[in-house]
């Protein structure tokens, strides 16, 4: 599982600055004092905060709505937010109430009515009522985005949709996640892009690359780093 792929939408007008554990608006002007020991971004209305080793999540006014109580959290994503409890993952809803109980060995956010959690050594997916959708049977994974997961079998990345069909076999050195009908693999040391038939539409050859956002994707060449169109 990749935690580089743990990205939730950000809310536009209030983003938390985790080196002053403080929150700002747009202007710059202090809506939330400096008093946490780190923090994380608003999504859904909420953020969350960290006292002492444990996380919680306060609101927009900075008033704690779910104590710090949590080994570890991250932000909220299509009502439910992961939590970590004792070594184990689970889900809780806006109100603190633990939804799906800590009992994977990891997890992410639920992205398109599913989230990938971990069990054992084996990677599946769960629906919100924490029902196997997709049973543990992969090497490793990331979210469903544009319909699709990638999923790891052995050494190598390919796609999966939501009945857990494999609809792009594994083939890649790596894999990320579908944007804008293209997603990012990883061969023969270069990345270029496929579309959702598995067709090479951008051939590798760049030494990195990240999804494609408003029309366009940042790569990097060597030591420069530009952006290319579709």
């Amino acid at each position: 599982m990749h935690r580089s792929w743990r990205c939730v939408p950000l809310l536009p007008a209030l983003y938390c600055v985790v080196i002053l554990a403080a929150c700002s608006d747009k202007q710059g002007t202090v809506v939330i004092k400096p008093q946490f020991d780190d923090a994380g971004p608003f999504s859904e209305g909420l953020a969350i905060v960290k006292v002492g080793d444990k996380w919680g999540y306060i609101d927009k006014q900075g008033t704690v709505v779910t104590k710090p109580q949590f080994d570890y959290a991250e932000s909220f994503s299509e009502g439910l937010a992961v939590v970590k409890v004792g070594g184990k993952w689970g889900y809780i809803d806006k109100r603190g109430i633990v939804v799906i109980k800590p009992q994977f060995d990891d997890a992410l956010f639920f992205s398109e009515g599913l989230a990938i959690v971990q069990v054992g050594d084996k990677y599946g997916f769960i629906d919100k009522q924490g029902t196997v959708a997709i049973k543990p049977q992969f090497d490793g994974g990331s979210s469903f985005s544009d319909g699709l997961a990638h999923v790891k079998v052995g050494e190598k990345y390919g796609f999966i949709d939501k009945q857990g069909s494999v609809v792009i076999k594994p083939q890649f050195d790596f894999a990320g996640p579908f944007s804008e009908g293209l997603a990012i693999v990883k061969g023969g040391g270069k990345w270029g892009y496929i579309d959702k038939r598995g067709i090479v539409v951008i051939k590798p050859q760049f030494d990195n690359a990240w999804p494609f956002s408003e029309g366009l994707a940042h790569v990097k060449v060597r030591e420069k780093h530009g952006f290319i169109g579709k």
